[in-house]
């Protein structure tokens, strides 16, 4: 799917599509000249990974400019337990950049049923530091059986950006459901 763009200190690529490294959950965004992709956690990028590329095709690599920590949220809120942040959504809106993902809340695993939704911002990103705050004391939102997946989505006929998302996060028999809101001109 993509290419590496650099690689390691040991002659191992950067970042490799698929495989070790492997990037879950992407979302691609362009910006000032530059894509950037968010995914869901991994060795490179704890918590969720922000990784950095001046063409879609030319391969991506982390914002550091090291073989690791490229963390688009390096410190989650403390309502969730940690290294359970998945599924990136990411968006400009209102002179800020905002982040929809989903975490197991504190002492939970993932999949239990008590995935929530989450927000973060950040005030501006660049090819040199792409990270996100979440000041919040508690999840967006959680449902029965988890809320994950969370996606902005904007219909240009309208002008309208919807938040889209999944109910059940896996750790249920109980149907799955989508739903969508619509957002507020600040996200």
């Amino acid at each position: 799917l993509f290419v590496p763009s650099s690689s390691c200190s040991n002659g191992s690529p950067a970042y490799n599509f698929p495989g070790s490294g492997d990037a879950a959950d992407p979302d691609i965004v362009y910006s000032g000249g530059e894509y950037y992709a968010f995914t869901t956690g991994n060795a490179l990028g704890n918590n969720l990974a922000a990784l950095v590329s001046t063409s879609p095709t030319s391969g991506y690599a982390p914002y550091t400019g090291s073989c690791f920590g490229s963390s688009a949220l390096p410190s989650p809120s403390s309502w969730e337990q940690p290294n359970t942040q998945t599924s990136p959504g990411v968006f400009s809106t209102g002179g800020q950049w905002v982040m929809f993902y989903d975490a197991a809340q504190s002492g939970h695993a993932s999949d239990s049923g008590s995935d929530c939704l989450a927000v973060a911002t950040a005030s501006s990103i660049s090819p040199t530091h792409v990270q996100f705050s979440d000041v919040s004391n508690s999840p967006l939102l959680c449902q029965p059986t988890g809320s994950i997946d969370p996606e902005p989505v904007f219909d240009p006929s309208t002008g309208q950006t919807y938040l889209v998302w999944k109910q059940n996060d896996g750790g249920s028999s109980a149907p799955a459901y989508i739903w969508s809101q619509p957002l507020s001109s600040s996200g």
